[in-house]
């Protein structure tokens, strides 16, 4: 016989008389999940680990103290002592902490490996109220204000026109607050009228409105 044929039936018969006389393994964590991820809404994410052990391994997945059940949001498996969770379609309700249970039949032994798992979720920026058109007289003050929703940090950029980035001067300022984006004009002059862009943007996206400014003259 062969030295690697010995081996190997050497190693079968000992996983066999294992699990035939108590010496089970108890699952242990071999490759460990992730410690967080970000998604975005809507987006679908992957976690997985690879669990050692003696069979029959069984894994249960738990979204805070609830066992998940496979569904349309979330689809399971565990091939080559890899467990995997998929999850679909995330909201920010699905943020939270996920864990993986493993345990087998080796005694009353089971492992619980508890990772923290931060799903956070980002909700891209969007207008709760848009820009309105706005006619004023030269030498009047002028302001344009929008309110926004969305997850933090959300960056806030003014464009007039064609596209050119309007910065702040002795005569205009700008200011982002409270989901609050305000530009303001303290005079103003013909040279002042067009169209105004309010682009919001964060990691999940950006979104754009507009209004006309028209400044009549005496």
């Amino acid at each position: 016989m062969a030295k690697s044929e010995f081996l190997l039936k050497s190693l079968n018969f000992f996983k066999a008389s294992s699990l035939l006389f108590g010496f089970a393994e108890p699952p242990r964590f071999i490759k460990k999940l992730d410690s967080s991820k970000l998604v975005k809404q809507h987006d679908s994410t992957t976690y997985e680990c690879k669990i050692g052990g003696s069979p029959e391994i069984k894994v249960t997945w738990y979204k805070g103290e609830t066992e998940i059940h496979p569904s349309e949001k979330y689809r399971m498996s565990f091939v080559d002592s890899v467990a995997v969770i998929e999850m679909h379609n995330l909201s920010v309700e699905d943020s939270g902490d996920y864990t993986c249970e493993a345990q087998n039949p080796a005694g009353s032994a089971s492992i619980r490996f508890f990772t923290v798992k931060y799903l956070l979720l980002i909700a891209p920026p969007t207008f709760v109220k848009k820009l309105s058109d706005l006619t004023v007289v030269v030498g009047e003050s002028i302001e344009l204000q929008a309110t926004v929703q969305g997850s933090q940090p959300i960056s806030v950029l003014w464009l007039k026109d064609k596209g050119e980035i309007i910065r702040e001067s002795d005569n205009l300022w700008i200011s982002y607050s409270e989901n609050i984006a305000t530009m303001q004009i303290g005079n103003a002059e013909p040279t002042n009228a067009g169209k105004y862009i309010c682009q919001i943007k964060n990691d999940a996206g950006v979104q754009e409105c507009f209004a006309v400014l028209k400044v009549l003259g005496w």
